[in-house]
């Protein structure tokens, strides 16, 4: 004889199949909702990861001081690669300024947002003012901060190698010798010379030299029975990075791929980067840079604002050109 039930015999006989069915619902539906949200963000990550990829590795610089010259210079460092990777491999201490420039390079190499400069700019240029390498009282130049921080590099990385020199314009020939062979930063950046004495220069006005030869083998098996002409200077060894400001007074018309190409005798370097500037009508110093980066391409750096610039394009803003760059074609 079968039993019968009571309704609330009947719910309480139900209610746990009910219950059991309805969590699954849940976590069905809950199982999905976090499957849709991971796969909105692995999508998302996956997306962002091919646009970096494809995105140019450049980066502006947000300025958060007074000087307008710094943000133009570090982008410039930051398009000479051979200089990258000798900051990246290098094991002076983590407060020098060698240290100092790559941490912030590394950064600028690579896509992203703007980087705020506050932070980088004081650790960098206390260190030059400190040690006198630079001076902010005095009116200055791209070229001259870029000076100053290539000097400063050099006796880094001359005191971690504990070579000794007194006058980098009157050097021993053995002394000159000794800097040539061990120095990263003198091959990437000094030009060696003889002018009656044998001279180690950052940077290059080579307009003012009426011969440019290359004779540094003939000169180095005989070097001081040479015969010069006052006037004139030998160039025993140029570098890979040429300093100079003497290309053009203004960028008013000017056209990148005029100026892509110089030659030193029988080297041919390309350009890499101009740094520029002019004062606006407000009395504001502005300074900007042309850099080159991966790809060959060309960009104006105006801080934070970056654009590709053309070699074909004219350069219509008029601007005095005060730091050029170039590169030894490989």
């Amino acid at each position: 004889m079968n039993k019968l039930y009571t309704n609330k015999e009947k719910r309480l006989y139900f209610l746990p199949m009910f219950l059991s069915e309805i969590f699954c619902v849940f976590f069905i539906i809950l199982g999905l909702v976090i499957g849709m949200v991971m796969y909105f963000v692995i999508h998302k990550r996956i997306v962002k990861m091919i646009r970096m990829r494809s995105a140019p590795k450049v980066r502006g610089l947000i300025s958060c001081n007074f000087n307008c010259l710094f943000n133009p210079v570090i982008q410039t460092l930051a398009s000479l690669d051979d200089l990258y990777f000798y900051l990246e491999k290098s094991d002076l201490p983590e407060d020098s300024l060698t240290k100092e420039i790559y941490k912030l390079l590394k950064r600028l190499r690579k896509s992203g947002s703007p980087i705020k400069n506050e932070e980088y700019y004081d650790a960098i240029m206390y260190k030059l003012i400190k040690n006198k390498y630079f001076d902010s009282e005095n009116p200055s130049s791209a070229g001259d901060l870029m000076l100053s921080i290539v000097k400063m590099l050099f006796d880094e990385e001359i005191a971690r190698l504990n070579i000794s020199y007194k006058n980098l314009e009157d050097l021993t020939y053995d002394n000159c010798e000794i800097i040539s062979k061990s120095s990263f930063i003198c091959n990437l950046f000094g030009t060696i010379v003889l002018d009656r004495n044998l001279k180690i220069f950052f940077s290059l006005n080579y307009q003012k030299y009426k011969r440019i030869t290359s004779t540094i083998y003939k000169i180095r098996k005989n070097p001081f029975n040479f015969e010069l002409e006052p006037q004139f200077v030998t160039f025993l060894k140029l570098p890979k990075y040429i300093l100079t400001s003497l290309s053009y007074s203004s960028s008013k018309d000017m056209c990148l791929n005029n100026v892509i190409y110089t030659h030193l005798g029988s080297l041919y370097y390309g350009l890499n980067s101009i740094c520029l500037e002019t004062i606006k009508d407000s009395g504001i110093l502005t300074c900007i840079s042309i850099n080159r980066r991966e790809n060959d391409n060309f960009y104006c750096f105006d801080d934070d604002f970056i654009y590709r610039v053309e070699g074909n394009e004219s350069f219509k803003l008029d601007y005095e050109i005060t730091l050029v760059v170039y590169e030894l074609n490989k």
